[in-house]
C-alpha cells in the first residue's frame, strides 16, 4: 500500500453496523413470545422464554447504542472525506511529530500525524490527522517534512493527506513556507459536523417487523419442539415417555427388535430401519439388525406406565443419584419372553436390573438368608408351575433347579434365578433318566442355610469368605441331603448334612 491510500477497515465496519440493531429484535421477540405464550396462552414453558428475553434485553440495548454511535461517527467521517475530496482546498502542512498506532493495513502502519497547516488564505493552525504510511515512504513523513493536504473552513481542523497532488504542489511541499504564528489549535476530533449528520438513519420499522416475525415463529405452533428448546424435558417422565413412544409408533409401527430409552432420546430398531426420537423430532436411518420375525416383539405388549417407577427402582439398586444415569433396553430374551433391562449408562455391561414386559421387577435378594431363599423358591415354583425338582443349587446371588420341563414331563429344564434378573429357562445339559428321583421343594427348609454358614465359619480356616458358598440339595444314598465345599490356595473344606440340617459333618484337608 502506498502513502495516502486510506485503509478500507472503516468501510467494512460501516457496512457491519447496518446489522447491529438486529440483535435487539431477539430479546424483544422473546419477551413478546413469553407474554403471549406464557401469560395469555398459559403455556408454562414460555415463562422461561420471557425471563430469557428480560435478561438479554439490557445487553442488546447497550449493543444497539454502541452500534448507533459507531455508525453515526463513521457516516460523519465518510461525509467529511467525500467533501474534502470533492470541494476541499489544497494547502501545505509541516509535520511536527508522528505517533504510530497499533493498527496496520497491507504492511502500512496507521499513524497519528501532528501537522501545522499553512492555508493560502488565513492563518496557520495545528491539528491531528490519521494516515497509513508504508515503511518505504516513512522518510517523507518525518518531523519538518512538508505534505500536501486537503482542508476546508466548513470542517475546521479536519485535514486529509492528499495521495497524488499536482507537481507544483509537490514542489511547494518540498520547500514549505514559514508557519509564522499558529493562531488556532485543533484536535482533529470533536464536533466537526452537525449533530443530525452523526445520527444513523432510523430503522425502527425493520426492528419492529423482525421482532414480530421472530415472536410468531416461536409461537406457531406451540409444540414439543419449542418446549424442548426452552425447558429440556426429561423423557423418563410419564407424559414425555408416552408422547415420545407414540411418535415412534406413528413413524415405524409397533413391531421392533429392540427399543432403547435414554433420558434425552429413544431409539427403535425395526430390522431394516432405525428410528431415533428426540423431543420434537423423529428421524429414520437404515439399519442392519436381525430380521428374523421370532426376534420381534410388539411394543403394545410392554406396560409403558410401569417404566418410570422401574427406572427409579433401578437407580436406587445401582446407588446412583439421578435417573438420567440409567438406560432401558426392551427386547425379547433368549428364553422367549419380552423383557426390560435397566443398566448404568457409564458401565453398560457391569450391572443390570430386569423386569418383565408387564412391569413385574426381578427379585433382588440374598438367597443364603432364610427370607431371601423363601422368596426365590416361591418365584421358581411360580415359573415352573410346580414344586417337584431333581436338584436344587442355592448361592447368595444365584439359585437354580433342575426340574421337569413342565409338571409330568419326561424332559428336564434348568430354571435359574440371578440377582436382579428374571427367571431363565433352558434345557438341562444332561437330560434326566427314567429312574431319577424327584423331591418337593417343600421338603427343604431355607432356615437351614444360615445355620450351615455359621458352622462353616466356625470350622473353616479358609481365607475366602463363607458367603461365597453354594449349597446343593439332592437325593444321595437314599436320603435328601445337602452338600457344599469351599477352597482357597491351600485348603479345602466340605460340609454335608441332611436337608433339614441334621447330622452335619465338616471335613477339611490340603489341596
Amino acid at each position: 500500500m502506498i502513502a495516502g491510500e486510506e485503509p478500507s477497515f472503516d468501510g467494512i465496519v460501516l457496512r457491519a453496523t447496518r446489522f447491529f440493531r438486529l440483535p435487539l429484535t431477539v430479546p424483544l421477540a422473546l419477551v413478546l413470545a413469553g407474554v403471549v405464550g406464557g401469560l395469555v396462552l398459559e403455556h408454562g414453558a414460555y415463562i422461561a422464554v420471557f425471563v430469557a428475553g428480560v435478561v438479554l434485553a439490557p445487553l442488546a440495548i447497550a449493543l444497539n447504542a454502541v452500534a448507533g454511535t459507531m455508525r453515526g461517527h463513521l457516516l460523519a467521517d465518510a461525509a467529511e472525506e467525500r467533501y474534502l475530496r470533492e470541494h476541499g482546498e489544497r494547502a501545505v502542512a509541516v509535520v511536527e511529530r508522528l505517533t504510530p498506532t497499533n493498527s496496520s493495513f497491507n504492511d502500512a502502519h496507521v499513524t497519528d500525524l501532528v501537522v501545522t497547516v499553512v492555508p493560502a488564505h488565513g492563518r496557520a493552525y495545528r491539528t491531528t490527522t490519521r494516515h497509513a504510511i508504508h515503511p518505504v515512504l516513512a522518510p517523507a513523513f518525518q518531523p519538518g517534512k512538508g505534505l500536501v493536504v486537503r482542508q476546508s473552513a466548513k470542517y475546521p481542523g479536519v485535514v486529509r493527506v492528499e495521495q497524488d497532488p499536482p507537481r507544483q504542489w509537490r514542489e511547494q511541499a518540498a520547500h514549505p513556507p514559514e508557519t509564522g504564528t499558529v493562531s488556532t489549535v485543533h484536535s482533529g476530533q470533536g464536533p466537526r459536523t452537525p449533530a443530525a449528520r452523526r445520527r444513523p438513519p432510523a430503522n425502527f420499522g425493520v426492528v419492529l417487523l423482525t421482532t414480530v416475525v421472530l415472536a410468531v415463529g416461536a409461537l406457531l405452533p406451540i409444540h414439543s419442539a419449542v418446549v424442548a428448546l426452552v425447558s429440556d424435558p426429561d423423557l423418563f417422565a410419564a407424559e414425555e415417555l408416552r408422547g415420545g413412544l407414540d411418535e415412534v409408533v406413528a413413524e415405524g409401527g409397533t413391531a421392533y427388535i429392540d427399543v432403547v430409552l435414554w433420558s434425552e432420546k429413544f431409539t427403535a430398531d425395526a430390522g431394516d430401519t432405525e428410528i431415533v426420537y428426540r423431543p420434537g423430532r423423529v428421524s429414520t436411518d437404515e439399519s442392519y439388525g436381525a430380521t428374523d420375525e421370532a426376534d420381534r416383539f410388539d411394543l403394545r405388549e410392554v406396560n409403558l406406565t410401569a417404566i418410570p417407577g422401574l427406572i427409579e427402582q433401578a437407580a436406587r439398586t445401582f446407588g446412583v443419584p439421578a435417573t438420567e444415569d440409567v438406560y432401558v433396553r426392551i427386547e425379547r430374551s433368549a428364553a422367549g419372553p419380552v423383557e426390560m433391562r435397566f443398566g448404568l449408562r457409564t458401565q453398560p455391561d457391569s450391572r443390570t436390573f430386569t423386569a418383565a414386559a408387564d412391569g413385574t421387577p426381578a427379585l433382588n435378594a440374598d438367597a443364603l438368608t432364610e427370607d431371601g431363599a423363601r422368596a426365590v423358591l416361591a418365584l421358581l415354583v411360580e415359573r415352573m408351575g410346580g414344586s417337584r425338582v431333581y436338584q436344587l443349587t442355592v448361592g447368595s446371588g444365584r439359585v437354580s433347579v433342575d426340574a421337569p420341563t413342565s409338571p409330568g414331563s419326561a424332559t428336564g429344564d434348568t430354571f435359574a434365578w440371578a440377582d436382579g434378573k428374571l427367571v431363565e429357562q433352558s434345557p438341562m445339559t444332561i437330560q434326566p433318566d427314567e429312574g431319577d428321583r424327584l423331591f418337593d421343594l417343600a421338603e427343604f427348609d431355607p432356615a437351614v442355610l444360615p445355620r450351615m454358614l455359621a458352622l462353616l465359619e466356625e470350622r473353616s480356616e479358609l481365607t475366602v469368605p463363607v458367603s461365597g458358598a453354594s449349597f446343593r440339595v439332592e437325593h444321595d444314598s437314599g436320603r435328601l441331603g445337602l452338600r457344599t465345599s469351599l477352597q482357597d490356595d491351600y485348603s479345602r473344606v466340605t460340609l454335608t448334612a441332611a436337608a433339614d440340617g441334621s447330622d452335619p459333618m465338616v471335613q477339611t484337608g490340603r489341596r
